[in-house]
């Protein structure tokens, strides 16, 4: 025998030494697992979803998310293959939802419809981020569904439309009139259309009676595959007209739906602009003169845009502006069509009644410092916005609006002659439709029976809340939040109309009557029947 061998261990000792070593090879074992789960769900890692091959049948099938999550959250990701088919490629939808509790899903959803048309829905990190943030403003105790509608985002055949963006950029600075910028950039629309076939843009596959049936078979999906048992629908802008065209029939399952700057169907809101915009134009001031910063004086607030419309006529100023998104700087020449589609956006994007007045003082004085320069750079990102589909656009609202001519434009524009110039669309434009192949099959207004919270702000030029009200006056069930305050999408910049909208699709609650300090004058929150 061996010295070695000779002085083994006890058998007892050497056990002990060999189970110290297997825990201490599975404690780096689990740290090693736990580092790569980490640097997977916490750490950037976006990839391009592609669909799964479909089987044969299947409508909704789950696939990993390509996404990074939260370390505490939890998401699922899925395609909905629907019914309507591209004839030249196959169409599938993406599909995430976000839960509310820790890989427990909750037996109550609310499905988000982005606006546009032609928005995507962010279904990438950043975009899941802000959607978590969006439940966390909403106060939502329940999942949050979102996808991509045909056309947008990740959705499935894309409708990239370059030619567009390519020949827009070099208009910025050209100095052609409407007509001439028409004619430059038709040809630009007209190459992207035909990325579709003809077939589809005559039967109208990307319109929004299409997408409403997509969303009624996405929501029969979720019930069936996820399990919910109640389904609320949230619509802001583009995306409230799709939930209305959806509803318009029962759909199981679904328990009410929010209208957040609702875009009624069956209505020109282009036409209606002139009208409604002098109507925002003075409760602007209205609400301007109440507020003790309001920098107007003697002069109308008409006044001073007609002002800065006369000098951007006269001399157009040049301004350097930032495209946050293609990361360039590009000049913009400032005429009359330009300035007015600025102020609509700055209005758009929640400018306050106190500023508005110096910054077109600051423009007819040709003072275009930092202020104009932001509202000029952000006016120019969402321009060239790469997360909008411009062709899901043309094609939807080819589709859906009432077909118009330069005669009805001009009787729209007659009353208001100090913005009619800038308003005036290019004489061409109005045959673009059918130069695209697409016969137009206006929608007609529906009503879902069914509770239906109407979220408005007072001052919204995309979608007026008057012709909003108007439209929603038939509504069995509806009740109403508007907010005497500049801005789309109202929920993501007032914290009160978020929380009225959260109570809603968590527990059917409705605004009371003095929500969110609003006064009878300015706003009410009231049955339909009271309507104005």
């Amino acid at each position: 025998m061996s010295e070695a061998a000779g002085h083994s261990e006890p058998p007892g000792r050497t056990g002990l030494a060999i189970g110290i070593a297997a825990a201490i090879l599975l404690c780096v074992f689990l740290v090693l697992g736990l580092t790569i789960w980490l640097a997977w769900h916490l750490l950037p890692h976006d990839e391009i979803p592609q669909p799964p091959p479909r089987g044969e049948g299947e409508s909704f099938v789950e696939v990993p998310c390509w996404f990074s999550d939260g370390l505490l959250q939890g998401s699922d990701c899925a395609w909905l293959f629907p019914t309507l088919q591209d004839n030249d490629a196959q169409t599938a939808l993406p599909v995430i939802r976000l839960l509310a509790r820790s890989r427990k899903p909750s037996r109550r959803a609310t499905v988000y419809l982005s606006g546009g048309p032609g928005g995507n829905s962010y279904l990438y990190s950043e975009g899941v981020d802000f959607w978590r943030e969006w439940m966390q403003r909403l106060e939502l105790n329940h999942d949050l569904l979102i996808y991509d509608q045909r056309g947008t985002g990740y959705a499935l055949p894309a409708l990239p439309c370059e030619p567009v963006d390519r020949v827009s950029r070099t208009l910025l600075d050209s100095g052609l009139d409407v007509d001439a910028q028409w004619a430059a950039l038709e040809p630009a629309m007209l190459e992207c259309a035909a990325q579709v076939h003809a077939d589809d843009r005559r039967r109208g596959l990307y319109s929004t009676a299409t997408a409403a049936q997509d969303l009624r078979e996405l929501v029969q999906a979720l019930r069936q595959h996820w399990g919910y048992d109640e389904i609320a629908i949230y619509g802001v802008s583009y995306g409230s007209r799709l939930a209305v065209e959806a509803l318009a029939e029962p759909l199981p399952g679904v328990t009410g739906v929010v209208l957040d700057s609702y875009y009624p169907a069956g209505v020109d809101l282009t036409l209606a602009f002139p009208a409604s915009f002098a109507l925002q134009v003075e409760g602007f001031e209205a609400n301007c003169r109440s507020m003790d910063d309001c920098s107007l004086g003697e002069e109308s607030l008409r006044s001073l845009l007609a002002k800065a419309l006369q000098s951007a006529a006269q001399k157009p100023p040049r301004i350097l502006a930032d495209d946050y998104f293609g990361g360039e700087t590009l000049a913009v020449l400032i005429d009359p069509p330009t300035l007015m589609s600025i102020v609509e956006h700055a209005l758009y994007a929640d400018l306050g009644a106190a500023e508005l007045p110096d910054r077109l003082r600051e423009f007819s004085a040709g003072e275009l410092g930092d202020a104009w320069r932001e509202l000029s750079s952000d006016w120019l990102t969402a321009m060239f916005d790469p997360e909008f589909s411009l062709l899901a656009h043309l094609l939807i609202e080819c589709r859906d609006t009432p077909p118009s001519s330069a005669e009805l434009e001009r009787a729209t524009l007659a009353p208001h002659p100090d913005w009619a110039e800038a308003l005036r669309s290019p004489s061409q434009s109005f045959a673009l439709c059918e130069r695209m192949g697409v016969p137009r099959n206006p929608l007609t207004q529906r009503s879902p029976n069914l509770p239906t919270l109407l979220i408005a702000a007072e001052f919204d030029p995309r979608t007026p809340a008057d012709i909003a009200l108007r439209e929603a006056r038939s509504f069995p069930q509806l009740s109403t939040l508007v907010l005497p305050i500049a801005g789309h999408s109202v929920v993501d910049f007032d914290d009160c109309a978020a929380l009225a909208a959260g109570a809603f699709l968590n527990r059917g609650v409705l605004p009371a009557a003095d929500q969110c300090g609003v006064s009878p004058v300015t706003g009410q929150t009231t049955a339909s029947h009271a309507l104005p």
